[in-house]
């Protein structure tokens, strides 16, 4: 059993997966089967591309055959601004909008869907899926395009999800502009992908992960997204390997999504990346908090990243 999260302003995620081998007898050649693999999802209005003002949430799991190549599984739904319209599982890696690939069948519980019996997927949709590269989505009247979005994340794979903000560039950026990044990542392939979304930044130049650097430190560039020639709004990562050194580096905490523009060539938005496990606290210091008080405006900003299994700070 393995335990994968999105942590922090990013979603927790429960994975197991199973792998069952049979062998032949000592008289006959040993026949390996791959066994099956249990996902559970977690699904939120927070994930939903494009965005939405929502609450949804929802629950549910998928066991895949890979010897058969046959998808079973259900989802719950809570919360949703009214009865669901639809609900498939679609194409496309966390950020990113796909097509539909199987529509899910309404249960005699309205919130309850669940794959069709006797579903089957093909060895190319059985590798997507197995690759965190399927996702879940539920659509309401109130939003059409999707209201409820869970990422179908099998064992060894994670993704984090950031969110990016003026004021967390170093030194701060004034303004409100911000951004939402999502990476998908295999550590032990030492592969990464993903995509961010900017609000506010027309004129955006170029968007990078950064480190080796905690949050509140600037680093160097690591690799480079590139922006959508239809929507100069989105920045995309395809599959690219990481040192191990960088690698590393991320899944302790110490890398960063940033997103640059002309009259900010250092930076106007920043996120730090936390895998799971890691926790980024940011603290606003002011002479008004000491005990007593003290008089004036100084003031300062403080980082603090945790590593919540080691106890690291």
């Amino acid at each position: 059993m393995c335990l994968n999260k999105i942590t922090r302003n990013i979603l927790p995620i429960l994975l197991l997966a199973a792998s069952v081998i049979g062998c032949g007898s000592s008289s006959t050649p040993a026949q390996a089967t791959l066994g099956s693999v249990l996902i559970d999802i977690l699904l939120s209005s927070k994930f939903s591309v494009p965005a939405v003002d929502a609450t949804a949430t929802g629950t549910g799991s998928l066991t895949l055959n890979r010897d058969s190549g046959a998808l079973s599984g259900s989802i719950t739904t809570a919360g949703l601004s009214g009865a669901a319209s639809a609900a498939h599982i679609h194409s496309g890696i966390a950020g990113v909008a796909g097509g539909v690939i199987i529509t899910l069948e309404n249960d005699t519980n309205i919130a309850v869907w669940n794959v069709p019996t006797g579903t089957t997927l093909s060895s190319d949709q059985m590798a997507a899926l197995l690759s965190a590269s399927y996702y879940i989505n539920v659509h309401t009247s109130a939003n059409p395009s999707g209201e409820l979005r869970g990422q179908i994340i099998p064992d060894g794979y994670e993704v984090i999800r950031t969110s990016l903000a003026s004021e967390n560039e170093v030194p701060p950026v004034a303004g409100t502009n911000s951004g939402i990044g999502y990476l998908t990542i295999n550590a032990a392939a030492k592969s990464v992908q993903g995509n961010i979304t900017n609000t506010g930044l027309d004129d955006a130049s170029a968007a990078h992960i950064h480190g080796a650097a905690i949050a509140g430190i600037n680093a160097g560039v690591i690799v480079g997204f590139v922006q959508d020639t239809g929507n100069t709004a989105v920045w995309s990562l395809d599959s690219t390997m990481l040192t191990q050194a960088d690698m590393d580096s991320l899944l302790a905490g110490a890398t960063y999504l940033n997103v640059h523009t002309p009259a900010y060539p250092s930076g106007e938005v920043r996120g730090q990346i936390a895998s799971a496990g890691i926790q980024v606290i940011r603290t606003s210091l002011a002479s008004e908090n000491e005990v007593p008080p003290v008089t004036g405006t100084n003031s300062g900003i403080g980082y603090l990243t945790v590593n919540t299994a080691t106890r690291e700070i």
